[in-house]
């Protein structure tokens, strides 16, 4: 009989000073953030005596407004995204359509397009002027409208740029949100 107390008192020992240790590891672990008014982020220690991670924030999103059909062009043409919708970090570039990256690390894209079908349709998603992923679709008499998009993750070193082309004979509809390019940094390096 003394032995099952023993072993129980020693577990009940054992489970409160596991307990213990694991309140005190989770009170000093907690983290809190605080967003200042540029775009970086910090992390606080609870008795915020510290910053322990520095974060930039990078997001975009950003829509082709142009009042219907965008193209076909006869050459190839960058995509002006003329709309902004999110600009954090001042990244992306309205009037030119690219995306700077402000900091190394690994960022992902977004990008969609509305189109009628009687045209082909294709956007190219470009990093430093090549060639990264696309979506399209081709001409055809009984498809009256397409869509299409895609997405990729992206490591990019600081200056980097990023934009989507329209290839010329392309078009796409370039109205009422549907045709769209968006980014954020997920983790910087």
């Amino acid at each position: 009989m003394f032995l099952f107390f023993s072993s129980v008192l020693s577990l009940t020992l054992s489970l409160s000073l596991s307990l213990l240790l694991a309140q005190s590891l989770s009170l000093s672990l907690t983290l809190s953030h605080s967003v200042s008014n540029s775009n970086e982020l910090y992390w606080h220690d609870r008795s915020e005596s510290y910053i322990t991670k520095k974060r930039t924030m990078v997001v975009f999103s950003v829509k082709a407004e142009e009042g219907g059909a965008y193209g076909p062009f006869n050459s190839d043409r960058t995509m002006m995204y003329n709309t902004v919708i999110t600009n954090i970090g001042d990244a992306y570039d309205k009037c030119t359509g690219v995306f700077t990256a402000p900091t190394a690390g690994v960022y992902y894209f977004t990008f969609f397009y509305h189109a009628g079908g009687h045209h082909v349709s294709k956007l190219i998603l470009h990093k430093n002027e090549e060639q990264v992923v696309k979506t399209s679709d081709h001409k055809s008499c009984s498809d009256n409208a397409d869509n299409g998009g895609n997405a990729v993750f992206l490591k990019l070193e600081k200056w980097d740029k990023v934009c989507v082309h329209l290839p010329a004979g392309c078009h796409v509809w370039a109205s009422g949100g549907h045709t769209t390019f968006s980014g954020f940094l997920v983790n910087s390096c």
